[in-house]
Protein backbone atom coordinates (compact mmCIF):
# COMPACT_ATOMS: atom_id res chain seq x y z
CA UNK A 1 0.00 0.00 0.00
CA UNK A 2 3.10 2.33 1.03
CA UNK A 3 4.79 1.78 -2.64
CA UNK A 4 1.45 2.24 -4.20
CA UNK A 5 1.18 5.35 -2.49
CA UNK A 6 4.32 6.53 -3.59
CA UNK A 7 3.82 5.27 -7.37
CA UNK A 8 0.85 7.61 -7.26
CA UNK A 9 2.00 10.59 -5.71
CA UNK A 10 4.77 10.71 -8.22
CA UNK A 11 2.50 10.54 -10.92
CA UNK A 12 0.30 13.04 -9.63
CA UNK A 13 3.00 15.23 -9.32
CA UNK A 14 4.37 15.13 -12.61
CA UNK A 15 0.93 16.69 -14.63
CA UNK A 16 0.90 19.87 -15.48
CA UNK A 17 -0.95 22.00 -17.90
CA UNK A 18 0.24 22.71 -21.58
CA UNK A 19 2.86 25.23 -22.22
CA UNK A 20 1.64 27.84 -24.46
CA UNK A 21 2.79 28.34 -28.13
CA UNK A 22 5.65 30.47 -29.16
CA UNK A 23 5.49 32.63 -32.56
CA UNK A 24 7.69 31.19 -34.81
CA UNK A 25 8.59 32.75 -37.86
CA UNK A 26 7.83 30.47 -40.75
CA UNK A 27 11.72 30.85 -42.19
CA UNK A 28 14.47 29.90 -40.19
CA UNK A 29 17.55 30.91 -41.04
CA UNK A 30 20.01 29.43 -38.13
CA UNK A 31 22.48 26.96 -38.85
CA UNK A 32 21.07 24.91 -35.52
CA UNK A 33 17.69 24.53 -36.41
CA UNK A 34 18.76 23.55 -40.39
CA UNK A 35 16.77 20.68 -39.82
CA UNK A 36 13.52 22.65 -38.61
CA UNK A 37 11.83 23.01 -35.28
CA UNK A 38 10.83 19.81 -33.44
CA UNK A 39 8.09 21.59 -31.89
CA UNK A 40 7.28 25.08 -30.84
CA UNK A 41 5.01 24.48 -27.66
CA UNK A 42 7.42 26.44 -25.10
CA UNK A 43 9.96 29.45 -25.00
CA UNK A 44 12.03 29.21 -28.26
CA UNK A 45 15.65 30.53 -27.31
CA UNK A 46 18.26 30.79 -29.80
CA UNK A 47 21.87 31.44 -28.89
CA UNK A 48 25.22 31.38 -30.38
CA UNK A 49 25.91 28.16 -29.35
CA UNK A 50 22.33 26.35 -29.91
CA UNK A 51 18.70 26.31 -30.35
CA UNK A 52 16.59 25.20 -27.38
CA UNK A 53 12.81 24.93 -26.68
CA UNK A 54 11.85 25.54 -23.03
CA UNK A 55 9.03 24.54 -21.12
CA UNK A 56 8.03 26.30 -18.17
CA UNK A 57 5.92 24.15 -16.57
CA UNK A 58 8.51 21.03 -16.54
CA UNK A 59 11.40 23.80 -15.30
CA UNK A 60 13.60 22.04 -18.48
CA UNK A 61 14.21 22.25 -22.01
CA UNK A 62 12.27 19.33 -24.40
CA UNK A 63 14.87 19.72 -27.00
CA UNK A 64 18.35 22.02 -27.33
CA UNK A 65 19.60 21.77 -31.24
CA UNK A 66 23.63 22.64 -32.40
CA UNK A 67 24.97 22.04 -35.61
CA UNK A 68 29.23 21.30 -34.91
CA UNK A 69 32.07 21.38 -36.48
CA UNK A 70 35.60 19.72 -36.56
CA UNK A 71 36.45 22.98 -36.28
CA UNK A 72 34.64 24.07 -33.38
CA UNK A 73 36.23 21.57 -31.92
CA UNK A 74 39.99 22.54 -32.06
CA UNK A 75 38.58 25.61 -29.74
CA UNK A 76 40.98 25.59 -26.24
CA UNK A 77 38.68 27.54 -24.10
CA UNK A 78 38.27 25.27 -20.57
CA UNK A 79 34.97 24.70 -18.89
CA UNK A 80 33.99 27.84 -16.68
CA UNK A 81 31.51 26.10 -14.81
CA UNK A 82 29.15 29.10 -14.16
CA UNK A 83 25.97 27.30 -13.78
CA UNK A 84 23.45 29.88 -13.19
CA UNK A 85 19.51 30.47 -13.99
CA UNK A 86 18.99 31.73 -17.61
CA UNK A 87 18.35 35.07 -17.77
CA UNK A 88 15.38 34.94 -20.51
CA UNK A 89 13.12 32.91 -18.73
CA UNK A 90 11.06 34.30 -15.91
CA UNK A 91 11.14 33.41 -12.51
CA UNK A 92 8.95 30.51 -11.25
CA UNK A 93 9.01 29.48 -14.88
CA UNK A 94 13.12 28.12 -14.88
CA UNK A 95 14.94 26.17 -12.58
CA UNK A 96 16.93 27.55 -9.84
CA UNK A 97 20.95 26.48 -8.78
CA UNK A 98 18.98 25.97 -5.49
CA UNK A 99 16.70 23.28 -6.96
CA UNK A 100 19.49 20.81 -7.54
CA UNK A 101 21.32 21.53 -4.85
CA UNK A 102 21.15 18.44 -2.13
CA UNK A 103 18.79 17.11 -4.99
CA UNK A 104 20.89 14.08 -5.22
CA UNK A 105 20.85 14.30 -9.24
CA UNK A 106 23.59 16.07 -11.48
CA UNK A 107 23.08 19.24 -13.74
CA UNK A 108 23.32 17.19 -16.66
CA UNK A 109 23.99 19.15 -19.66
CA UNK A 110 22.15 18.55 -22.88
CA UNK A 111 24.64 20.60 -25.73
CA UNK A 112 27.49 19.47 -23.34
CA UNK A 113 30.28 21.91 -22.87
CA UNK A 114 32.66 19.32 -24.34
CA UNK A 115 31.41 20.98 -27.57
CA UNK A 116 31.61 24.24 -26.84
CA UNK A 117 35.66 25.42 -26.45
CA UNK A 118 35.75 27.32 -29.57
CA UNK A 119 35.29 30.68 -27.32
CA UNK A 120 34.12 31.83 -24.17
CA UNK A 121 31.32 33.66 -24.93
CA UNK A 122 30.08 29.65 -26.62
CA UNK A 123 31.02 28.07 -23.39
CA UNK A 124 29.73 30.18 -21.27
CA UNK A 125 26.40 29.68 -22.51
CA UNK A 126 26.58 25.93 -21.92
CA UNK A 127 26.06 26.73 -18.41
CA UNK A 128 22.15 28.05 -18.58
CA UNK A 129 20.10 26.10 -16.30
CA UNK A 130 17.68 26.18 -19.41
CA UNK A 131 20.57 23.75 -20.62
CA UNK A 132 20.88 21.43 -18.60
CA UNK A 133 18.48 18.60 -16.89
CA UNK A 134 17.71 16.62 -13.31
CA UNK A 135 20.62 13.83 -14.51
CA UNK A 136 21.88 10.36 -12.35
CA UNK A 137 25.32 10.49 -12.17
CA UNK A 138 25.69 6.93 -12.83
CA UNK A 139 24.26 8.19 -16.31
CA UNK A 140 26.14 11.39 -16.82
CA UNK A 141 29.13 10.54 -15.73
CA UNK A 142 29.50 7.28 -17.52
CA UNK A 143 28.08 5.97 -20.86
CA UNK A 144 25.91 9.46 -21.30
CA UNK A 145 29.41 11.16 -21.51
CA UNK A 146 31.06 8.21 -23.52
CA UNK A 147 28.29 8.86 -25.95
CA UNK A 148 29.04 12.48 -25.99
CA UNK A 149 32.69 11.28 -27.04
CA UNK A 150 31.66 9.29 -29.40
CA UNK A 151 29.71 11.78 -31.41
CA UNK A 152 32.54 14.78 -30.93
CA UNK A 153 35.13 11.90 -32.53
CA UNK A 154 32.23 11.09 -35.34
CA UNK A 155 32.11 14.98 -36.37
CA UNK A 156 36.08 15.43 -36.52
CA UNK A 157 35.67 12.83 -38.84
CA UNK A 158 33.48 13.82 -41.03
CA UNK A 159 34.04 17.82 -41.31
CA UNK A 160 30.04 18.61 -39.53
CA UNK A 161 26.97 17.20 -37.69
CA UNK A 162 23.59 18.23 -36.27
CA UNK A 163 23.07 16.80 -32.77
CA UNK A 164 19.54 17.53 -30.77
CA UNK A 165 19.45 16.40 -27.48
CA UNK A 166 16.49 15.95 -24.81
CA UNK A 167 15.01 14.35 -22.26
CA UNK A 168 11.88 12.18 -22.34
CA UNK A 169 8.92 11.76 -20.19
CA UNK A 170 7.58 8.43 -20.46
CA UNK A 171 3.94 7.27 -19.91
CA UNK A 172 4.82 4.81 -17.48
CA UNK A 173 0.91 3.96 -16.14
CA UNK A 174 -0.42 4.12 -19.74
CA UNK A 175 -2.83 7.03 -18.89
CA UNK A 176 -1.86 8.55 -21.92
CA UNK A 177 -0.10 11.34 -19.78
CA UNK A 178 3.50 12.26 -19.46
CA UNK A 179 5.09 11.06 -16.36
CA UNK A 180 8.24 11.93 -14.39
CA UNK A 181 10.58 10.32 -11.85
CA UNK A 182 9.95 13.01 -9.26
CA UNK A 183 10.48 16.92 -8.90
CA UNK A 184 13.14 18.57 -7.25
CA UNK A 185 13.59 21.61 -5.62
CA UNK A 186 11.29 24.68 -4.69
CA UNK A 187 10.52 25.14 -8.44
CA UNK A 188 9.36 21.73 -8.80
CA UNK A 189 12.05 20.95 -11.67
CA UNK A 190 10.82 17.39 -13.43
CA UNK A 191 13.39 14.53 -13.60
CA UNK A 192 13.16 13.21 -16.25
CA UNK A 193 12.57 8.78 -17.12
CA UNK A 194 15.04 8.97 -19.80
CA UNK A 195 17.50 10.54 -22.34
CA UNK A 196 17.53 11.11 -26.12
CA UNK A 197 20.53 11.91 -28.68
CA UNK A 198 19.85 11.93 -32.12
CA UNK A 199 23.78 12.62 -34.84
CA UNK A 200 22.98 13.88 -37.79
CA UNK A 201 24.95 13.83 -40.79
CA UNK A 202 25.19 14.95 -44.42
CA UNK A 203 28.01 13.47 -46.89
CA UNK A 204 25.96 13.33 -50.26
CA UNK A 205 23.08 11.39 -48.41
CA UNK A 206 21.51 12.33 -44.83
CA UNK A 207 21.74 9.60 -41.99
CA UNK A 208 20.49 9.90 -38.99
CA UNK A 209 21.68 7.92 -35.60
CA UNK A 210 20.10 7.78 -32.14
CA UNK A 211 19.64 6.70 -28.75
CA UNK A 212 17.86 6.68 -26.02
CA UNK A 213 18.95 6.29 -22.31
CA UNK A 214 17.08 5.20 -19.06
CA UNK A 215 17.63 7.98 -16.24
CA UNK A 216 20.07 5.72 -14.26
CA UNK A 217 23.41 3.58 -14.93
CA UNK A 218 22.97 1.73 -18.11
CA UNK A 219 24.21 -2.04 -18.21
CA UNK A 220 25.10 -3.34 -21.52
CA UNK A 221 27.03 -1.81 -24.47
CA UNK A 222 26.03 2.04 -26.02
CA UNK A 223 24.48 -0.32 -29.57
CA UNK A 224 21.87 -1.80 -26.87
CA UNK A 225 20.64 1.62 -26.27
CA UNK A 226 20.12 2.70 -30.31
CA UNK A 227 16.85 3.32 -31.85
CA UNK A 228 15.27 5.03 -35.07
CA UNK A 229 14.78 8.49 -34.55
CA UNK A 230 10.67 7.84 -35.52
CA UNK A 231 10.58 5.68 -31.93
CA UNK A 232 12.21 8.76 -29.96
CA UNK A 233 9.20 10.55 -32.07
CA UNK A 234 6.54 8.71 -30.61
CA UNK A 235 7.48 8.71 -26.71
CA UNK A 236 8.05 12.38 -27.13
CA UNK A 237 5.42 13.87 -29.44
CA UNK A 238 8.33 15.95 -30.96
CA UNK A 239 8.88 16.00 -35.17
CA UNK A 240 12.47 16.15 -36.15
CA UNK A 241 13.61 16.55 -39.64
CA UNK A 242 10.85 18.35 -40.63
CA UNK A 243 11.93 20.35 -43.14
CA UNK A 244 12.60 16.98 -45.48
CA UNK A 245 9.98 16.29 -47.90
CA UNK A 246 8.06 14.06 -45.93
CA UNK A 247 8.93 10.96 -47.92
CA UNK A 248 12.42 11.60 -47.28
CA UNK A 249 11.93 12.17 -43.68
CA UNK A 250 10.27 9.11 -43.27
CA UNK A 251 12.72 6.96 -44.41
CA UNK A 252 15.36 8.49 -42.75
CA UNK A 253 13.57 8.23 -38.95
CA UNK A 254 12.80 4.94 -39.54
CA UNK A 255 16.18 3.54 -40.41
CA UNK A 256 18.45 2.20 -37.78
CA UNK A 257 21.92 2.66 -39.03
CA UNK A 258 24.23 0.20 -38.47
CA UNK A 259 26.22 1.10 -36.06
CA UNK A 260 29.82 1.21 -37.77
CA UNK A 261 28.10 4.52 -39.65
CA UNK A 262 28.45 5.97 -36.47
CA UNK A 263 31.63 4.17 -35.01
CA UNK A 264 34.12 3.57 -38.30
CA UNK A 265 34.41 7.64 -38.16
CA UNK A 266 35.47 8.26 -34.40
CA UNK A 267 38.61 7.08 -32.78
CA UNK A 268 37.34 4.36 -30.75
CA UNK A 269 36.01 0.81 -31.95
CA UNK A 270 33.11 -1.08 -30.77
CA UNK A 271 35.36 -3.31 -28.25
CA UNK A 272 37.26 -0.32 -26.77
CA UNK A 273 33.55 1.23 -25.77
CA UNK A 274 33.38 -1.24 -23.54
CA UNK A 275 37.21 -1.36 -22.53
CA UNK A 276 36.27 2.57 -22.12
CA UNK A 277 33.02 1.70 -19.67
CA UNK A 278 35.05 -0.29 -17.24
CA UNK A 279 38.73 1.81 -17.36
CA UNK A 280 37.55 4.97 -18.83
CA UNK A 281 41.04 7.18 -17.61
CA UNK A 282 43.39 4.94 -18.40
CA UNK A 283 42.12 4.56 -22.43
CA UNK A 284 42.44 8.36 -22.63
CA UNK A 285 39.48 9.05 -20.51
CA UNK A 286 37.83 10.86 -18.16
CA UNK A 287 39.22 12.16 -14.66
CA UNK A 288 36.54 13.75 -11.84
CA UNK A 289 38.29 17.10 -9.91
CA UNK A 290 37.12 17.72 -6.34
CA UNK A 291 36.61 22.05 -7.15
CA UNK A 292 37.03 22.28 -3.07
CA UNK A 293 40.20 19.83 -2.38
CA UNK A 294 41.72 20.79 -5.42
CA UNK A 295 42.40 16.72 -6.31
CA UNK A 296 41.45 14.63 -9.02
CA UNK A 297 40.83 10.84 -9.19
CA UNK A 298 39.87 8.53 -11.87
CA UNK A 299 36.32 8.36 -12.51
CA UNK A 300 35.88 4.96 -10.77
CA UNK A 301 37.56 5.91 -7.53
CA UNK A 302 36.27 4.98 -4.61
CA UNK A 303 36.98 7.85 -2.53
CA UNK A 304 35.74 10.62 -4.95
CA UNK A 305 32.40 11.94 -3.50
CA UNK A 306 31.31 15.25 -4.49
CA UNK A 307 28.08 15.49 -6.71
CA UNK A 308 28.05 19.23 -6.88
CA UNK A 309 31.38 20.41 -6.87
CA UNK A 310 33.08 18.43 -9.76
CA UNK A 311 35.46 19.74 -12.27
CA UNK A 312 35.65 17.17 -15.22
CA UNK A 313 39.00 16.76 -17.06
CA UNK A 314 39.66 14.55 -20.43
CA UNK A 315 43.65 14.53 -19.60
CA UNK A 316 46.03 13.90 -16.87
CA UNK A 317 47.63 16.84 -18.24
CA UNK A 318 44.72 19.25 -18.55
CA UNK A 319 43.85 18.11 -14.49
CA UNK A 320 47.45 18.92 -13.91
CA UNK A 321 47.98 22.64 -15.63
CA UNK A 322 44.32 23.82 -13.89
CA UNK A 323 46.11 23.17 -10.78
CA UNK A 324 44.88 19.90 -9.37
CA UNK A 325 46.47 17.13 -7.56
CA UNK A 326 46.28 13.13 -8.24
CA UNK A 327 44.90 11.24 -5.58
CA UNK A 328 46.99 9.35 -3.92
CA UNK A 329 44.82 5.94 -3.81
CA UNK A 330 43.39 5.37 -7.26
CA UNK A 331 46.96 7.25 -8.70
CA UNK A 332 45.36 8.71 -11.82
Amino acid sequence: MKKLSIFLFLLFSCTSQPTAQTEVPPNQDNKHLTWGLPSIDGQLITREAYALLHDGNKKVSLWVSYHLTKEDLQGTTGRTDNFRPDSELPEGKRAELSDYKYSGYDRGHMAPAGDMKRSKKVMSESFYLSNMCPQEAGLNRYKWRILEEKARNFTRAKGESWIITGPVFIDIDGDGNKDCLGRIGTNRVWVPTHFYKIIIAKNGEIKAISFLMPNRKPAGDIEDYQVPVDSIEKITGLDFLNELPDNIENKIEAQKPSLAFFLSAAVFSPTSIKRETKQPSATGGIYHGNTKSKIFHNSSCRHYNCKNCTRVFNSREEAIKAGYRPCKICKP
